[in-house]
Order: structure tokens, then sequence, then C-alpha cells
């Protein structure tokens, strides 16, 4: 799975993806592991690969691991316009799993890492819990 041709990468996801559908333990660990081992997403090719990936791994968001592992993605690539896709896709897993874990997971990330003060902005509103609608009506002050 660490072969650099791209198409042979994909094949493999697909094909883990189908194991990880059937409950095939492996499968999920072997896709997890291949996740948590990329280095920080740098071009286009990088973020499409890790949306794929985030897709899959879509069916396990309320893993506690799962979401280390997305976490664990916006402290090692960059917030910028290469990365944007990506990090809008984690951002809205994470919205929508364990607000405990997540809450946890990305106060500690704010305090590691810095962030643009919109990204900032759009991380805190997960960590707290607020709603994009409750976000963009107002009820949410810095």
């Amino acid at each position: 799975m660490y072969e650099p041709d791209l198409e042979r990468i994909y094949r493999a996801i697909s094909m883990l993806q189908t194991y990880a559908c059937m409950e095939n333990k492996g499968a999920y660990e072997g896709l997890l592991q291949y996740y948590e081992s990329l280095g920080s997403a740098e071009t286009l090719e990088d973020v499409h690969l890790r949306k794929r990936i985030v897709e899959v791994l879509g069916r396990f968001d309320s893993e506690r691991r799962v979401i280390e592992a997305y976490v664990n993605e916006l402290k090692r690539s960059p917030s910028n316009n290469t990365t944007n896709q990506l990090y809008q896709l984690i951002l809205d897993r994470l919205n929508k799993a364990d607000h405990e874990i997540v809450s946890e997971l990305l106060w500690k990330l704010l305090e590691e890492k810095k962030y643009s003060t919109k990204m900032k902005n759009k991380i805190t509103v997960i960590a707290e819990g607020y709603d994009d609608d409750e976000y963009e009506r107002g009820y949410f002050f810095l």
C-alpha cells in the first residue's frame, strides 16, 4: 500500500473499503494504519487521496481512533487553499461525531497548533458543540 503509483493506491483503498464494509477488522485496521502513516497533505493529489480515505472511514466515524486520526490530519496538514477541501470534509465529519471526544481533541489541537482566525473560529464552533446554522445566526461569540 506504500506504492507511489496513485492508481494502485486507489484500487487498494477500494478493495479495503469492500472488506471493511463486510466488517473485516483487518481491512479497517490496515486502511487506518496507512492513513495514520501519511505525512502532511501538500499537493492536490495528497488532498484527494486523503479525502477518499476519509470517505471510506466514514462508516467508522463514531470510533475514537478514527476521530483521533481526523484530528491528527488537521494537526499535520497545513490549513491553506490547497487543503481547504480536506479540512472542510474532516470538520463536517467531526461535527457529526461524538461531541465529548471531538471537543476534548479539538481543544487540545487548538493549544498545540496556530490557525488563522477564520479557521480557529470554525474549529471552536465544533469544539463548543454549535452547529453551523447557530454560528451563522450569531449565537456564537468569541
